[in-house]
């Protein structure tokens, strides 16, 4: 019951003092691992039934709750929005910060102790109080439900059209296809979900009449604090996608010149400099390199061939690696990846189906065929 406590707690510190100067979103996913052991903590105290203690956290308790999915959503916003962009975050915590408010007054300042640990013992059972803010506490309690039902539902939907839209946007910043899934977001997102509304499930039928004691309600809270754990491991494992490179380009004013004169200085880098055998390659570093606003460069390059630059930049990593197929066919494909400007083996996988509609495996076998046939 204790270690969905201490182990966001020291995630929280490590994501705080692992953060760059620029790198706002794991800052947002230090806070939330924050919340989240507050949390856990203080329903360690209710479920232990130290309701003397759970009272004094009483209202920051269900006003943490409401926080927990804005927090990862906040993270997946703050690590997707590209530099330029205003993002306002703290709207997402409004009501969380409602709730608190419109429980502390009355809770903390109208209930003496005697009555606010009378509240906390037997308001989960339906009761008839006969103070009339105990229950004003109740219908504020169930309201704080309802609205974390809806939230629930609402931020799983935000995420995955915040994903989606970064897929889509991505392809023209980035020539990196790890950059552009984000896949264990998409996968976390809904287990998140999940678990999320199996515990609120639990809380709002309450146990005790299923299996006899609530303290079965933790089963499902540990598991959703595994998640909450694996959030915070692979946020710090997560790469910021952007970084001073986009931020200097975004600035850059440019120059309009004509589409035709644009490529054809993207032609002579690419030819001459081979920029793209670098895995890490982005829009921003040609931006650089041409002194000309990214929105230029895009759109020369999509008016150009139709392509988006995430294509573009992947079609000459496919030739190399083509040559390098029918050149060194002895080569291990993870090589021949790296030494494309490919990530991995992959991600060249991907770009070789999406542009050649066959793996990189397939077309070496059919380049062995072909020279063994020679031969005979």
């Amino acid at each position: 019951m204790l270690s969905p406590v201490y182990v966001p707690l020291i995630l929280s510190v490590v994501l705080f003092f692992s953060a760059g100067k620029d790198d706002h979103s794991k800052v947002w996913l230090g806070w939330g691992m924050l919340n989240a052991a507050f949390l856990f903590l203080a329903n360690y105290f209710y479920f232990q039934k130290h309701y003397e203690i759970y009272t004094y956290l009483h209202s920051l308790h269900i006003s943490s709750v409401l926080a927990a999915y804005p927090f990862i959503y906040t993270y997946i916003l703050k690590l997707t929005s590209p530099p330029g962009k205003k993002v306002r975050a703290w709207i997402h915590f409004l009501p969380s910060i409602v709730f608190f408010f419109l429980s502390a007054p009355v809770f903390y300042l109208m209930l003496d102790v005697q009555e606010r640990v009378q509240f906390m013992s037997e308001y989960r059972f339906a009761p008839d109080f006969s103070n009339p803010l105990m229950n004003y506490l109740l219908v504020v309690r169930f309201l704080n439900i309802v609205c974390l039902f809806v939230q629930i539902f609402l931020y799983f939907v935000l995420s995955f059209r915040l994903l989606r839209k970064h897929r889509y946007e991505a392809v023209n910043w980035f020539a990196d296809y790890g950059k552009i899934g984000l896949k264990w977001m998409w996968l976390f997102n809904g287990l998140f979900f999940g678990m999320a509304i199996l515990s609120i499930f639990f809380y709002s039928v309450n146990p005790v009449k299923l299996f006899g004691d609530d303290r079965y309600l933790v089963i499902p809270l540990f598991l959703l604090g595994l998640l909450i754990w694996a959030l915070g491991v692979l946020g710090f494992r997560q790469k910021p996608l952007f970084d001073e490179r986009d931020r200097l380009a975004v600035r850059l004013e440019g120059h309009d010149e004509p589409d035709s004169v644009i490529i054809k200085k993207i032609r002579t880098i690419f030819q001459e400099q081979k920029p793209w055998l670098n895995n890490d390659f982005k829009l921003a570093d040609l931006c650089l390199e041409l002194g000309t606003n990214r929105t230029y460069v895009s759109q020369a390059i999509n008016r150009s061939y139709g392509v988006n630059f995430n294509t573009f930049v992947n079609q000459y990593r496919v030739d190399e690696a083509k040559r390098l197929l029918s050149s060194q066919p002895i080569l291990l494909l993870e090589e021949v990846a790296i030494r494309s400007g490919f990530g991995s083996n992959v991600s060249m996988s991907r770009a070789f189906r999406q542009l050649e509609n066959v793996t990189p495996g397939m077309l070496r076998d059919r380049l062995r065929y072909a020279t063994e046939t020679e031969s005979v």
